[in-house]
């Protein structure tokens, strides 16, 4: 179903055909793609023209609308800067606070679906639930199916507000969300996922399967090619264990938000090589615990993985006690100097060797990245980059997407960020 539910004060021009070429921007921008709102709304239109304040797109229709610049999300700004040749916006007014949770979510196109979601040929495990505009929500019982698809569908709306080629980007699929409340069918999904690392994977990656299982509320299983054909899904799914209701109930659950926020981040990204995944991590993981504290206001996730594939130790780590009191936390140690930031560090760091401070670090690196409207357009830059080269650019190149000269002079801004007031 296309989106049509940008402002009616916005003017409908008289429709007719147009040739991108005549208008002098770049047959990219003459693309269809998703343009959102100040106010969340979002719009399935190509773009004609930029003249001055004022941007011409034509939905598929052929209707034209005649849309202000200043009411554009950050991510078209920089997508009408990059294809369609405007100059740069000033600093805007009016801008939202949070377009994950200001953004128009209509619930009618929330549909329950025919058939269930199936794994295995014998369709023995399979799920009921919800298909949304851009996710499958199914479950083995009924609870939380439906504030589940919300919370993904905000936090999709987010990643267009910011990104300006995440919604061409995901296209037509949608991402399937599994929640899983008994014991038998949680774990014949370690099963099936085991099963799937020894027929594709890499040897003994199925090793670390059990130990991590028993304990984890949220993982991710492969979905075989029959089934991303059939429900037209990305190539795995998202699988949560809603043991209580404290972690799960309401829209804004912060567990289900941190692990939702970084996995739409890791769609957007796309996969690193081995040889070049040296600051994934830290990117990834302080994003989501950004989103999570930034939407929610505290935490509830620990980090788990098993140390080896013959070992059934498996290592835990989260930060400072409450979410809410982290930037007041670190700004003192920082302060202080009993806690030194350093962006080299954010490139070492991984589940073996995380402290509560290195996580606060990698939540406070992750906002200071995105804290201005210039920084979020660095940002998104930086996601972009890592999706096309597959790699994570070292921290010299980190610097040069932010506009400095060295990594000291970023490392400064970021302390300077951290002990000021923005910082809470």
């Amino acid at each position: 179903m296309k989106r049509n539910t940008f402002s009616s004060r916005w003017t409908v021009l008289a429709a007719a055909s147009a040739s991108a070429l005549f208008l002098g921007i770049s047959a990219h921008a003459a693309e269809l793609r998703t343009w959102t709102s100040l106010k969340g709304t979002t719009l399935d239109a190509k773009l004609l023209k930029v003249d001055g304040e004022d941007v011409i797109l034509e939905k598929e229709d052929g209707t034209r609308l005649d849309v202000k610049r200043n009411q554009l999300s950050i991510g078209d700004q920089r997508y009408l800067q990059e294809y369609g040749g405007a100059e740069e916006l000033g600093p805007q007014t009016g801008r939202m606070k949070s377009p994950a949770k200001e953004v128009k979510i209509d619930k009618k196109e929330f549909v329950k679906t025919e058939e269930p979601f199936r794994f295995g040929e014998d369709g023995g495990l399979e799920f009921h639930g919800m298909v949304t505009p851009h996710f499958y929500v199914v479950s083995d019982g009924r609870d939380f199916i439906r504030e589940t698809a919300e919370n993904a569908e905000r936090l999709w709306h987010d990643m267009a507000f910011y990104h300006p080629n995440f919604a061409r980007k995901w296209g037509d699929k949608k991402f399937a969300i599994v929640l899983v409340k008994e014991d038998e069918p949680w774990f014949s999904l370690a099963d099936w996922q085991k099963h799937y690392l020894d027929q594709y994977g890499q040897p003994g990656e199925s090793d670390k399967i059990d130990p991590t299982w028993k304990q984890a509320s949220s993982t991710s299983v492969n979905l075989t090619q029959e089934m991303i054909d059939k429900y037209n899904t990305f190539g795995y799914a998202s699988v949560f264990r809603p043991k209580d209701a404290r972690t799960f109930d309401g829209v804004w659950a912060p567990f289900r938000t941190h692990c939702l926020a970084q996995t739409l981040l890791g769609l957007q990204m796309g996969g690193v090589s081995s040889f070049g995944s040296k600051g994934f991590f830290a990117i990834a993981t302080g994003h989501a615990y950004f989103k999570e504290i930034d939407l929610t206001g505290e935490t509830q996730t620990r980090l788990i993985s098993a140390e080896g594939y013959e070992s059934d130790k498996v290592t835990s780590a989260g930060g400072f006690d409450k979410g809410d009191t982290w930037p007041k936390t670190l700004q003192k140690l920082v302060r202080k100097k009993d806690v030194t930031p350093s962006i080299k560090v954010m490139y070492q760091l991984e589940q073996q060797n995380l402290t509560p401070e290195r996580v606060v670090l990698m939540y406070s690196f992750a906002r200071y990245l995105q804290s201005t409207p210039e920084r979020v357009a660095a940002f998104a830059k930086l996601a972009e980059r890592i999706d096309t080269s597959r790699q994570m650019p070292v921290a010299e190149e980190l610097a040069d997407i932010y506009g400095f000269e060295s990594v000291e002079k970023m490392e400064e801004d970021w302390i300077d960020y951290l002990k000021s007031s923005d910082f809470k």
